[in-house]
């Protein structure tokens, strides 16, 4: 099983027989897709969907993603109805009490191992300035996470630790360019940042898909607060897996020279729509500006993701060796049986190695 992914400024998506057919705007040229191989599809850009070709989709129940053709997430279509009205009850009661905070408490710490852990590795392999400082501030912070109740501190705690790993990530990249200051992401102002933010979205889809298929709301999280459309849930848990999948694949494309200069370009106001996360929030208009993957750094970029999550590193709860894709299951369904209060305690993905 895989997820296709359909990158094209204009076309439709028709069915065959028992098959589905992109054809892209004029041209006679097209690209089969067999359903019962699909684990999911994401559609990059303007694509018209035909209704036989829907409902193909639906009779699989393949999960179909809509991003920009920048990779801006837009929304997805699902199929499969979740049933379970116990799991989703029992869910909203776990919002009350003290399981939200032992939870937050929980995935911040792993973050910061995780950012921790990938600091280390960093001074192993390089001549790193800063990178002890930065190590013996987040053991720090993480001693202050073990101490407090507070999910206001809980968050402020998370931040100081981004800053720090932020700090000394962009010594990661080797040569001159590309040139990384510290992260931002409405919208992305460098190469760097383009990549890590578009990286995220895709892992964002995949969580969230494999939640859903565990019967979970994803929109009922506990550490990222409530708010109308936004899936906390899926970024909560989300969370455990941004260094160790996002940030690595990020450093790979730059040091292995997958991407060039020519694999971005600079959108300014005058193109807004173009611009990820763009909003009046964000900023006056006029000062709007974003630098986003072209069509092939986004092709690059997907590449190099789903070579990723073919490999295989060691799940420590069952101390064997599993791909990306297999984790992100296994870890759904794993906080799926500690909401119902089948397990215990919420062990979240930590990389040390």
């Amino acid at each position: 099983m895989t997820t296709y992914y359909i990158r094209s400024d204009y076309g439709s998506l028709r069915r065959v027989s028992d098959r589905l057919k992109f054809i892209p705007e004029n041209t006679g040229e097209g690209k089969i897709l067999f359903p019962h191989r699909m684990e999911g599809l994401v559609i990059m850009g303007n694509t018209e969907i035909t209704s036989p070709a829907l409902k193909l989709l639906m009779k699989h129940g393949i999960d179909t993603v809509f991003l920009t053709k920048h990779g801006r997430y837009n929304g997805k279509l699902v199929f499969n109805e979740n049933k379970n009205v116990f799991l989703r009850k029992k869910q909203f009661e776990q919002l009350a009490g003290n399981f939200p905070r032992y939870f937050a408490r929980t995935i911040v710490t792993a973050k910061i191992r995780n950012q921790r852990g990938f600091i280390q590795r960093l001074i192993r392999e390089k001549d790193l300035t800063g990178g002890k400082e930065a190590v013996r501030r987040m053991d720090s912070l993480l001693k202050k996470v073990e101490q407090t109740d507070s999910m206001e501190q809980l968050r402020g705690y998370e931040g100081s630790a981004a800053r720090i790993y932020f700090s000394v990530y962009g010594q990661v990249f080797s040569g001159e360019w590309p040139v990384f200051k510290g992260r931002n992401s409405h919208p992305p102002r460098d190469e760097v940042n383009a990549v890590l933010s578009f990286l995220y979205t895709l892992i964002f889809f995949r969580v969230d898909a494999a939640l859903a298929a565990e019967g979970l709301d994803t929109y009922v999280g506990y550490y990222h607060s409530l708010e109308y459309g936004r899936r906390s849930l899926t970024l909560d848990m989300m969370e455990q897996f941004r260094v160790p999948l996002a940030d690595a694949v990020c450093a790979g494309l730059f040091n292995r020279k997958s991407l060039t200069r020519d694999d971005f370009r600079v959108v300014t106001h005058d193109d807004e729509e173009d611009i990820p996360g763009s909003s009046l929030e964000d900023g006056p208009i006029e000062d709007m500006k974003a630098v986003l993957l072209t069509k092939e750094g986004v092709g690059k970029t997907i590449t190099a993701f789903e070579k990723k999550l073919e490999q295989e590193i060691l799940y420590p709860p069952q101390q064997k060796r599993l791909a990306w894709t297999d984790i992100f299951r296994k870890q759904a369904a794993h906080i799926k049986r500690v909401i119902m209060e089948e397990e215990l305690n919420f062990k979240p993905l930590v990389k040390t190695r």
